[in-house]
């Protein structure tokens, strides 16, 4: 194992600035000769899955707040949003969670159509992902990082290839579903995410976590968050299942990072969960994410008899996924 010992190290690591393939020197204990080696694969050897989580860490080290909450200003967009949707929102520079493109995910829903959840994510030019207890049953509205926003609606119209006929959704199984938008014949704008659907995850592996029901402090109006669950178990053969590490949840240990990222409470089983890797950019994992259970519940999209389904589907009207 490499040690640092006779390495001058900084203690205030929260204001440094170090690109992930910095070099630093090491000593490596085993041959008894120095060597130099990246922050990622340090980090990596500590652990931790996807350098986001890094940012997440020294985020806490520097704040760390003695209630364990994340701060009010923990958002996506520095506006709230429930039903007004006639304005530019104001991107947020500052969240920790800035660096994730996030634009693909329909955060502003109005009122009468979901109460401002987001409700569904881009996985093609004209395809939708979200949970089937939460079907989108309006407009959805997408923000660019640039504040502009853009509304679609499910496609209310079917068609028919290979002798069948496809409705404008499709039930995916474990409660998700997959639509069709109305485009109007074009596609979405190229400034909106179209998110990777995930194939693998890994035990202790972080992934990212949407919320914009409730705010930090379970206030309204509502605020887009943005957290961390770690997993803890594979996948089941038989309920596609992901376990998770949650604070406060009985016989789960936590710790104060836990504490910070991480909130059994205070979501809707509609939330959906992202995989991270070191490039930052987030892949699709779920539309259905338990409130109440230590579960992000189906559909496990890296099922390869799961995505045949999408594509079969996607083919029939005309599109694919990606983008």
């Amino acid at each position: 194992m490499p040690s640092l010992d006779g390495v001058n190290a900084t203690p205030e690591l929260t204001d440094i600035q170090v690109n992930y393939d910095d070099l630093i020197p090491i000593y490596d204990l085993s041959e008894r000769t120095p060597k130099a080696t990246t922050i990622r694969n340090l980090l990596k050897s500590f652990g931790y899955n996807g350098v986001a989580v890094v940012d997440a860490l020294r985020l806490y080290k520097s704040t760390n707040p003695a209630s364990g909450e994340p701060p009010i200003d923990d958002q996506y967009f520095t506006s709230t949003d429930g039903t007004e949707t006639g304005y530019t929102l104001s991107y947020n520079s500052n969240c920790w969670a800035a660096r994730f493109d996030l634009t693909g995910t329909a955060w502003h829903a109005h009122a009468d159509h979901g109460g401002g959840s987001r409700r569904a994510h881009l996985i093609g030019p004209r395809a939708v992902l979200f949970a089937k207890h939460y079907a989108p049953t309006g407009p959805m509205t997408f923000t660019n990082l640039q504040g502009q926003r853009f509304t679609y609606s499910l496609n209310t119209g079917t068609t028919t290839a290979g002798g069948v006929t496809y409705q404008s959704t499709m039930d995916l199984g474990y409660d998700g579903m997959i639509g069709i938008l109305n485009t109007s014949g074009s596609d979405v704008d190229p400034s909106l995410r179209r998110y990777e659907i995930a194939t693998s995850v890994e035990t202790d592996e972080y992934v990212l976590s949407t919320r914009s029901r409730k705010s930090s402090t379970d206030q309204t109006p509502y605020r887009q968050r943005i957290q961390f669950n770690q997993v803890y178990a594979s996948p089941s053969s038989n309920q596609d299942f992901l376990s998770l590490k949650l604070s406060g949840t009985s016989g789960i240990s936590s710790n104060p990072f836990y504490s910070y990222m991480d909130d059994a409470t205070g979501g809707d089983s509609g939330d959906a969960a992202f995989v991270v890797g070191d490039d930052n950019v987030p892949k699709i994992l779920t539309t259905f994410t338990s409130a109440t259970q230590p579960f992000l519940k189906g559909p496990f999209y890296g099922q390869t008899a799961r995505l045949a389904n999408i594509d079969t589907f996607l083919a029939a009207w005309g599109t694919t996924r990606g983008g």
